[in-house]
């Protein structure tokens, strides 16, 4: 309002900038889509229920019905299978969020629930370590150009905060440079309009800069020398990384003695079987994979002026339907890897084939 205030011509900027003109566009010359005829009587029972007893609905705010069109968007899923997902009033859908991200075979893919149902039988909860997570943590390391040690946790904001702290033990400073979304925990939510409840001092340590805009993260080592523990980023956002970009920070980060780490949820796997920074080249000190299959992975090593250096690693276990501490997600992870082990995602090109699939509708578009 300050600005707008001191320079009250703004205020015309958008003046003959038609509102919604894509909507009415739509509205007046194309062919209306049909509507399709639907109950959603169990759906809405469900949801009256869980708005007196769920804070904001449900468990998961990427689930909230904020995020969905109410009135067109499902409310409550009952189950799935392959591309397709069923509400618990009986309607059919074509799921393509796929879950948020890990169902990457379809939902009740055969040999994964096979493999899962056979792992339930020897058990799922141990006291002690179960061979599986030596044979994931193996598979990881030869698929992620920045694997050489992994570490399993439990969802994406653990592991980026786990990051964020080797970064910062490992460096002796404080401060954080983001770009993205890491999760909910404080030192990253404390920069974003969601930063009620979190101390200052706490907020006052990230600092957030624009994807695609390599200055503005020069201007912050500028702004705090020998103070920037790491950049963390995900590698790709709604938009593919402006040439030279990952690059500069891989090369401006090793300048400033800061860790390069890339928060890799949701391009890991995907964009490459080795996520992005297999697809671009450019090797992170740490990064952090999940949604994968029926769990997630991923792990780094630490460059420091150039020496490697190995340590505890994080890595991004993240299964929509369970939590997974300790070892119990690595079995489902394991059972999926007896039946469809990452190397296959290699020899079947399948990423090639989405990927040139991909780039031909952006063209049509």
């Amino acid at each position: 309002m300050d600005l707008i205030e001191a320079n009250p011509d703004l205020k015309n900027i958008n003046a003959g900038t038609l509102t919604n003109e894509g909507y009415y566009t739509s509205l007046v010359k194309n062919d209306r889509v049909p509507v399709r005829e639907r109950s959603l009587t169990r759906s809405l029972e469900l949801k009256a229920q869980a708005e007196k007893l769920i804070p904001s609905v449900t468990q998961t705010f990427s689930k909230n019905p904020t995020q969905f069109v109410q009135g067109v968007a499902p409310v409550y899923l009952q189950k799935g299978k392959g591309s397709h997902v069923w509400d618990v009033d009986g309607n059919e859908y074509l799921d393509y969020p796929m879950a948020l991200g890990p169902i990457i075979l379809g939902h009740n893919y055969p040999r994964v629930s096979e493999a899962v149902r056979a792992q339930m039988e020897e058990g799922t909860v141990f006291t002690l370590p179960h061979p599986v997570e030596i044979d994931v943590a193996r598979i990881l390391c030869e698929i992620i150009p920045s694997a050489e040690r992994v570490r399993f946790g439990k969802n994406g904001s653990d592991v980026t905060s786990g990051s964020v702290r080797v970064a910062r033990a490992f460096t002796g400073r404080d401060r954080i440079a983001t770009c993205g979304y890491h999760g909910w925990h404080d030192w990253y939510i404390g920069t974003t309009t969601r930063n009620k409840g979190i101390p200052k001092a706490v907020a006052e340590l990230s600092h957030a800069f624009g994807y695609n805009d390599l200055d503005a993260c020069e201007k912050l080592f500028a702004k705090y020398p020998g103070e920037i523990a790491a950049v963390i980023l995900e590698p790709v956002v709604a938009t593919a990384p402006a040439p030279g970009f990952l690059e500069g920070l891989r090369a401006l980060t090793r300048k400033h003695g800061a860790l390069l780490i890339f928060d890799e949820v949701v391009t890991g796997f995907r964009m490459g079987i080795g996520g992005a920074q297999e697809h671009y080249g450019v090797t992170p000190d740490l990064s952090c994979h999940g949604q994968w299959l029926p769990g997630g992975g991923g792990g780094g090593t630490r460059r420091y002026h150039g020496h490697v250096r190995r340590d505890f690693l994080f890595l991004h276990l993240w299964r929509r339907r369970d939590f997974t501490g300790g070892g119990q997600g690595d079995h489902f992870r394991n059972a999926g890897k007896k039946r469809f082990p990452p190397s296959v995602g290699r020899r079947t090109q399948a990423l090639g084939r989405f990927q040139c699939a991909g780039a031909g509708v952006r063209g049509r578009g």
